[in-house]
Formats: C-alpha cells, structure tokens, sequence
C-alpha cells in the first residue's frame, strides 16, 4: 500500500525501486542486525470501535504508537471516501483526526454497520482507473496494511464519574432494524447480567452476554445478520432485577 506506479498488476520502475527500498529495511534488521528499525513496518488495524453512545465517531487503532498521517487528496480523491461500512456503504464521513497511533473518523450522522473495510478492490468509486491513493502512510511513509470487513467492536461506554441510581435499559435504537441495532443499559452496582434473545413464540434464539459487570453505563450491539424478519423479545436480567424488550427486525 502507498507505493507509486501500480497498473493495477504490476508496478513501474519508479514503484519497484520504491518497494525495494522498503523490503531492504526488513531483511537489514532481520538477517543483517540493522538498527534502523523504526517505522519499518507497515501499521496493521489492530481494533475499531465506536467512541461514544452518539455512534457518530469511530476510532481505529493501529497500535505500536506509530504516528498515523494522512495522505492529501490524490486525482481530487479524498480518503475519506474510501473507508466502507458493512462492505458497500461509503460518504458519510465529515471529518478526521489522528493521535499518534489512532485515527478518528467522524460521521456526519450516527453509524449503526458492524463491519468496516479500507480501499476499494482495486479501481476508484464508480470509476474504471486504478486506485493510486491517497493512503495512509507511518512517519516514513510506509503504507497502511488495507483491510476488509473488520469488526467495529461493541466496546461498553461507561462514565466512572457517574454510577447510576438504578437498573435502566433503553429502547433500542433503530428499532425497526435491518443489520443491527444497539441497546443501551445501567447498572447501580455489581451485577451478574444475562441478556437473551427470544423469538415471537418465546422460543431461544441465542445469548447476547453472560458475564460480571462492574457499576456504569454500557452499551451493546445485535447484529441481525442470521435473523429473519419478525418480532423479537430481549430478555434483560441483572442480578434481582428483570425486564423485556419488543425488537422488530425488517428485510
């Protein structure tokens, strides 16, 4: 990724050079005992999650503390059209910012896709000319490792300056829903919680979470990908405290 002169098989001359100059650092420290080994190495997505109950901002994370920079519009293409949600989805980003390692990208309206993928399969949006960038690049202008269908985490949302008073579950939102849907709750102390799907017969579907939590605000995500269209009840139980949700899903 990031390295000039690619046909869309091949590379240029000016392009193998470049890629050569990159592959010479990796077997310098490897076999060699180089010591130039900062930012040799492509940044690989390490976790992407959702900052906040809005879900209009994700941060993706790429670890190592690299700085993370970003490339200028190429042919007037801006990067910012090149990330996509659940596969297909691309546009609704308005903005970005980059703390070292992380980069932030910021929606002009909430988010609610599973997946997300960087690049396209090889040719510009709605275009048959091959992808030239723009890229995100490390410090040294290494390219960033492309991914696909990378799953946006449901990391809980807490605020430890404020515990709630009492057990809260809020309606899903959207509701109703295609892909998915997320559901937010409060816990006012330790709590063993159980979340369970049932369909419109009261039948199991499946668990959503089984497991401790600590006193907080949290969030989770229900991916419909495997559910068929219908009504459904989420069943919310933690510790004494018990509550159902009507859910409707719609394809």
């Amino acid at each position: 990724m990031g390295i000039p002169g690619h046909d869309g098989c091949h590379y240029d001359l000016q392009g193998y050079n470049r890629l050569g100059e990159k592959v010479f650092r990796l077997i310098a420290r490897d076999f060699y005992k180089s010591t130039d080994t900062s930012g040799i190495s492509s940044p690989d997505i390490k976790s992407i999650f959702f900052t906040s109950l809005q879900k209009t901002t994700i941060a993706l994370v790429f670890g190592k503390t690299e700085q993370i920079v970003w490339q200028n519009d190429t042919l007037g293409k801006s990067l910012l059209n090149y990330f996509y949600l659940d596969n297909s989805i691309y546009g609704n980003i308005g903005s970005y910012k980059i703390s070292k390692d992380t980069l932030f990208l910021n929606f002009n309206s909430p988010v609610y896709a599973v997946k997300m993928s960087y690049l396209p399969n090889g040719y510009y949006n709605g275009s048959t000319m091959v992808y030239q960038g723009p890229y995100l690049k490390n410090s040294r202008g290494v390219g960033m490792l492309s991914f696909y269908n990378f799953p946006i985490s449901s990391r809980p949302v807490t605020n430890n300056n404020e515990i709630p008073r009492e057990y809260k579950i809020y309606r899903n939102f959207p509701n109703p829903f295609n892909l998915s849907t997320s559901l937010k709750y409060e816990l006012p102390e330790n709590s063993f919680l159980r979340l369970d799907l049932f369909d419109s017969r009261g039948v199991f579907v499946k668990n959503l979470i089984n497991k401790e939590h600590k006193p907080g605000t949290y969030e989770v995500r229900l991916n419909a990908e495997n559910l068929s269209s219908g009504v459904y009840f989420i069943r919310f139980r933690a510790n004494n405290f018990k509550q159902t949700l009507k859910i409707v899903v719609l394809k």
